[in-house]
């Protein structure tokens, strides 16, 4: 028998895949399936944001069962697009209702459910979110800027000054002169 033969002749039946015996001296040991880990099954880090030719970043499939209703498939995105645009289009008074989901954790896809009242169709949501997205991350880099820009600007005239301590929490009840010092 080959060693690829033996290999699988000691996984266990019903267990998660990839997980098989490996024989070593004095018995097998559950283990990690070299087959499934191969550098071979590991797709190139550019396929997680790069589009291929002829891909297109986001595809509309309305949704006949609801009027109304349309999901929305983002190719290259995560959670966390899916996150601030759903949370937009919740905020959206048009909105009934809208959830992302990855459908698998190895393939590079976010679908986002969207349906709305009918005063607005679910295109119209999405853009407005992601419009509304674009501005409100466009005002936290400003204030980001400015602050860092504030703080750099303090600190030319004591470059040696140490940064100050960690705030501490305080529990409640607790007041400031109670609060343990930080040591250093």
């Amino acid at each position: 028998m080959s060693e690829r033969m033996v290999h699988r002749a000691y996984s266990y039946p019903g267990t998660y895949p990839g997980i098989t015996s490996r024989r070593v001296r004095g018995g097998s040991v559950p283990g990690p399936d070299p087959e499934l880990y191969s550098p071979d099954n590991i797709p190139d880090r550019f396929e997680s944001y790069m589009l291929m030719p002829g891909e297109s970043k986001v595809k509309m499939t309305i949704d006949t069962r609801v009027s109304s209703a349309a999901t929305f498939t983002f190719l290259k995105e995560d959670h966390t697009l899916g996150e601030m645009l759903t949370s937009s289009l919740n905020k959206h008074n048009g909105v009934r209702f809208a959830a992302c989901k990855i459908p698998h954790p190895l393939e590079f896809v976010l679908e986002v459910r969207v349906e709305t009242d009918g005063n607005i169709t679910p295109k119209e949501a999405v853009v407005h979110a992601c419009t509304k997205l674009i501005d409100d991350l466009g005002t936290l880099s400003r204030a980001y800027t400015r602050e860092s820009e504030l703080y750099r600007i303090a600190r030319i005239d004591q470059p040696n000054r140490p940064l100050p301590p960690p705030r501490q929490r305080l529990r409640p009840g607790q007041s400031q002169t109670e609060a343990p010092t930080p040591e250093r």
